[in-house]
């Protein structure tokens, strides 16, 4: 009597072959992983912008008095009192202590250049200006708001994907947006 003799188990290109369609799934998986986490950090930075924008202006109102926003690296710092001239650097000169302050959390860090606003854009002169460098003075306005009309703009990395943080003259609101600077339609809202 002769028995048959079965294998049992894989054969080494069977197991390589696994392997190699596991690799290519999961670096598909890491490339979508890597922008979904890049998507949210950029569209959490736009709300967080708008939301600081808000409370300053909120603050302004409830003090009633000018409140002064300006640049310190990576850091936005709102002042008690009107914004006094730039100074001979170019950069605003700070009334006093630091009320509060809003920072990035890194990769994105703050920019001053942004895609077009819906066709709008920085340099368009639609008389949307960068906040910080041009207008960061706050005013507290019955029946409106006391953010100035302009723009505060973040970037992620070194990535051509921007947040900011929007008030046009024509409206009484904040709005937070997102998009890319090679895409032609603009930034979208959030």
């Amino acid at each position: 009597m002769l028995r048959s003799c079965k294998k049992s188990g894989y054969t080494l290109v069977e197991v390589m072959v696994v392997v190699a369609i596991m690799g290519v799934l999961s670096s598909m998986g890491v490339v979508s992983l890597r922008q979904a986490i890049e998507n949210k950090r950029v569209a959490g930075a736009a709300r967080n912008m708008a939301a600081f924008l808000e409370q300053t202006a909120s603050e302004s109102k409830r003090l009633s008095t000018p409140l002064c926003l300006t640049a310190s690296g990576q850091k936005l710092l709102v002042t008690k009192g009107e914004c006094l001239p730039d100074d001979d650097e170019g950069k605003k000169n700070v009334n006093s202590d630091p009320l509060f302050t809003f920072e990035l959390e890194a990769p994105m860090s703050f920019s001053n250049t942004c895609p077009s606003f819906n066709g709008c854009g920085a340099n368009d002169g639609c008389s949307v200006n960068l906040i910080i460098n041009s207008n960061g003075e706050f005013v507290p306005r019955i029946g409106g708001s006391a953010v100035p009309s302009g723009y505060i703009c973040a970037r992620y990395a070194n990535s051509n994907h921007y947040a900011a943080a929007l008030k046009r003259l024509s409206e009484n609101s904040v709005k937070a947006l997102t998009g890319y600077s090679d895409d032609n339609s603009g930034m979208s809202g959030l």
